[in-house]
């Protein structure tokens, strides 16, 4: 592990080689604690991958919403990754994940913040959540709540297969409205159902364009996908890439498929994450 630390550290003239942007950003990277005989997706393994893409920094995220997570282990996978962050905090942000129908989840996320942990990962359809069943509706709600309260960016999976969960992803996008005042980062391009991202009504918010740009084999599909970023405004979309599930440069491949301008592809790849700086450590 020092090994890979020492090595990252002394690519730093290869980071800052003036084509690669210093904000340029993958805002969705999994990391988790190391089991026995495991690959360790540690930070610094999220960022090598990164840098393949010409991303400088990252956004990692915790696994604290699996449905099979107890307090203990949501607890111990949070503050795996607030440990990770401290180590490079100019690069690293942290994403703390809760289950919100587990009893736990509130007491996490201010546990998480005090950590630093300054964004949370919701994972409504992994969590379990039925967002048509009105005591899970109130759960995600409590949530949203007190992630407002503890000024927390939430970093939100999107991808609510229509034939099986119906308007659910719409219905989702309705109830964040009503918290103006956090940012909310729509993962995924918001899946198959992406244009539901034309009626998003909120004042701050972005889209991370991992996964579904390789779902997309048909020209007509692309188009339709880069019509609707442009109708929702190409300064909302930043680059991410969902790793270890998809590597950083095979979304690079995807976006490069989509029939993008030059400037729309840079904004997405690199300027868009300016929105982001504050989540990290000044250098």
């Amino acid at each position: 592990m020092k090994i890979l630390l020492l090595l990252l550290l002394a690519s730093c003239t290869l980071i800052t080689r003036p084509e690669i942007h210093p904000f340029a950003t993958d805002a969705h990277m999994h990391i988790h604690t190391p089991g026995e005989d495991d690959l360790q997706f540690t930070g610094e393994r999220a960022l090598f991958a990164a840098l393949t893409a010409e991303q400088r920094r990252a956004i990692v995220l915790s696994s604290g919403y699996q449905p099979h997570m107890t307090a203990m282990n949501a607890r111990k996978e949070n503050a795996f990754v607030a440990t990770e962050v401290k180590k490079l905090p100019t690069r690293l942000a942290g994403a703390c994940a809760v289950n919100p129908m587990k009893e736990w989840a509130v007491v996490e996320m201010q546990k998480c913040s005090d950590d630093g942990l300054r964004v949370l990962k919701l994972h409504t359809m992994a969590s379990g959540l039925k967002l048509r069943e009105p005591a899970d509706l109130t759960r995600l709600q409590s949530i949203l709540i007190e992630a407002e309260r503890l000024q927390m960016t939430v970093l939100i999976h999107g991808n609510f297969p229509e034939a099986s969960r119906g308007d659910e992803g719409l219905q989702l996008l309705r109830e964040l409205e009503k918290f103006p005042r956090t940012r909310f980062i729509l993962g995924h391009l918001w899946g198959r159902e992406f244009r539901w991202l034309e009626s998003f009504k909120h004042p701050n918010f972005l889209v991370e364009v991992s996964v579904a740009p390789v779902w997309m084999k048909l020209p007509e599909s692309r188009e339709h996908l880069v019509k609707t970023m442009r109708k929702v405004g190409m300064k909302k979309f930043i680059f991410g890439s969902d790793w270890p599930v998809f590597h950083p440069s095979e979304m690079v491949m995807a976006l490069k498929a989509l029939p993008l301008k030059e400037d729309e592809y840079k904004a997405i790849m690199f300027t868009n994450a300016r929105a982001l700086d504050d989540l990290f450590l000044k250098e």
